[in-house]
């Protein structure tokens, strides 16, 4: 049975039992009252045990027929209310992927391919996934013009199918820059999504199932910023240097990330893959050192993020994996 349908039948039974219990209750006064009184008594105690019975299954009849009702009546902000939660959720998602793929998640599966020699990596990027332009200056890829595309986006690493162990070893084996770390935090996310979760407008339009997924995700979230903010020896330096990363100033305190291939020192390509704003100057080599997780915390917090994401997955789960998001346009799945 999954978490899911679990939630839901807890919910519908916690509803459903006082009604249930008067229900129960009615039966067997009207038992009693048939098998062991007569007369008048009889009489009032059937009548009783009638009230007993008929009053509560015509409120469940009724609670039925109204959330029904008020759902068809308010789809279209029952949908809002909906996909407010879930853009909140893909950006939570998003965080979490950035735990689990650490300096390589701005890349999608099969885009590069990474020679690890333990002190050095060095990135390669598959020339299918390279960002061309065509004659009019649109950007395309040639790997979403390939036949085959559509059996390797199938075949593509899943982030709900992981388990606490798999993530855990992802995790650890994971590499981080310091330019990723700098600002490291869930605060904004979380506040986000606590600002929804206090939004009467939104919260009243969401089934008991939905509220207790996004209840239960503020509970963990709170436990991971904790953890992130309690343990400044969460992220540990390291000697390793990964080359195909490369940062430059575009003006004073924002700092963009780029892919860059080179020949003879001389480059042949680059990619733009992040910017960000930082309130103090560094020094753009400090930024691309590497950094890994503490192996003493490694358990610990993929057990956290394993725990987000199975929020999320609940709440796909429950109906609602599309999202629009109408700050930048864009329709996308959880």
């Amino acid at each position: 049975m999954s978490i899911t349908l679990k939630n839901k039948l807890i919910t519908t039974s916690i509803k459903l039992y006082p009604k249930l219990l008067v229900i129960f209750v009615g039966i067997v006064v009207f038992l009693v009252a048939d098998n062991y009184l007569a007369g008048n008594i009889q009489s009032l105690f059937i009548n009783i045990s009638a009230a007993l019975i008929s009053i509560p299954i015509i409120f469940i009849v009724y609670e039925i027929w109204h959330e029904k009702s008020q759902k068809k009546l308010n789809e279209s902000v029952y949908s809002y209310a909906q996909n407010e939660m879930s853009v909140a959720l893909q950006e939570i998602k998003e965080q979490m992927r950035f735990f689990i793929d650490g300096a390589f998640v701005y890349f999608e599966d099969g885009d590069i391919v990474i020679h690890d020699d333990i002190e050095n990596l060095k990135l390669k990027m598959n020339e299918n996934a390279k960002i061309l332009y065509t004659e009019d200056g649109d950007p395309y890829q040639k790997k979403y013009q390939l036949e085959h595309f559509e059996d390797t986006e199938e075949t593509a690493s899943d982030i709900y199918s992981f388990e606490k162990d798999t993530i855990v070893e992802v995790i650890h084996d994971a590499r981080y820059l310091s330019y990723q770390l700098i600002d490291l935090e869930v605060y904004t996310n979380l506040k986000k999504l606590e600002s929804l979760l206090n939004n009467s407008f939104i919260m009243e339009r969401l089934d008991d199932e939905k509220t207790q997924i996004i209840v239960h995700l503020v509970e963990v979230m709170k436990m991971l910023e904790s953890f992130i903010e309690n343990h400044d020896d969460l992220f540990l330096r390291t000697s390793i240097n990964i080359q195909g990363f490369d940062i430059q100033v575009e003006e004073k305190s924002i700092y963009d990330l780029f892919y860059v291939e080179k020949e003879n020192k001389n480059t042949v390509y680059q990619q733009h893959l992040d910017s960000k704003l930082f309130m103090e100057n560094f020094d753009e080599k400090d930024l691309l050192n590497v950094y890994i997780l503490n192996p003493d915390y490694c358990i610990i917090f993929g057990d956290l993020v394993h725990e987000v994401l199975s929020c999320v997955k609940d709440w796909i789960d429950s109906g609602d994996g599309v999202y629009v998001d109408y700050s930048t346009a864009r329709i996308g799945v959880l």
